[in-house]
């Protein structure tokens, strides 16, 4: 299961090894650039796509879902100012999406009548409030590639106090492609690191760190093999 966070503006995903997913972070509205996430999203194929939409308040009292964009007829207005998490449950065969609002109106929409997929639909999960997940509605995890070990990628030195840093990481064999990638708290990339060496052994590249802001950022590895891939990430503090 990803980790899914609401903040100002953005919502966040990482998966299990605390890497940002692909496609986020997502701005919640452009029109609202200041509208914060005020209750834990909710998770459930409310498209009938065969994936979730990730679903959640707002401040100013609208309820917005995102699969890969925006999911059609959002936001809905749920009253003047969020007050609660939504949750998704069936009534008389009929799905429905549920959100109370800071007015004390209980609102509801109609989505779809499926509720098998519906992966987180409500705070805690279930009304007994377990916040145990459904394993069995995960796919197969992909195994991480034997030729690749996260404790031999970091960073040195590390913090950086001269402008200059140099990145390590061993392979256990040849790879078809490697990226690194430097990203700030927010999820803005910030740097990366052109043609590193894909050779098979210990492998170095020099970064220029000089124009980053002082600040703690997020190397990320992504390491291609024919028959597999890996993404490990290390942390790194630039200093003055």
């Amino acid at each position: 299961p990803d980790l899914v966070l609401g903040g100002q503006g953005y919502v966040y995903g990482y998966n299990r090894r605390l890497i940002l997913d692909a496609d986020f972070p997502k701005q919640i509205d452009d029109r609202f650039p200041t509208d914060e996430v005020v209750a834990p999203p909710i998770a459930a194929d409310i498209e009938m796509g065969g994936t979730p939409e990730v679903v959640f308040p707002t401040l100013v009292g609208n309820v917005y879902s995102y699969g890969e964009g925006r999911t059609y007829g959002f936001p809905i207005s749920g009253g003047e100012l969020g007050a609660g998490t939504p949750v998704l449950f069936s009534q008389n065969g009929v799905g429905v999406l549920g959100f109370v609002g800071a007015d004390g109106w209980f609102y509801g929409w109609q989505v779809h009548d499926d509720t098998t997929e519906n992966f987180w639909p409500m705070g805690g999960h279930d009304p007994e409030g377990t916040f145990n997940f459904d394993e069995s509605k995960l796919g197969a995890i992909q195994t991480a590639s034997t030729e690749f070990d996260d404790r031999k990628f970091y960073c040195y030195p590390n913090p950086v106090e001269q402008g200059r840093t140099t990145i390590r990481y061993t392979l256990g064999k040849a790879a078809r492609s490697v990226s690194l990638v430097m990203y700030d708290l927010s999820g803005t990339e910030v740097n990366s690191v052109n043609n590193p060496p894909l050779l098979d052994g210990v492998n170095e590249c020099a970064v220029d760190c000089s124009t980053m802001t002082p600040g703690v950022y997020r190397c990320i590895i992504k390491v291609e093999f024919d028959d597999g891939s890996h993404n490990a990430y290390t942390d790194l503090a630039v200093i003055r």
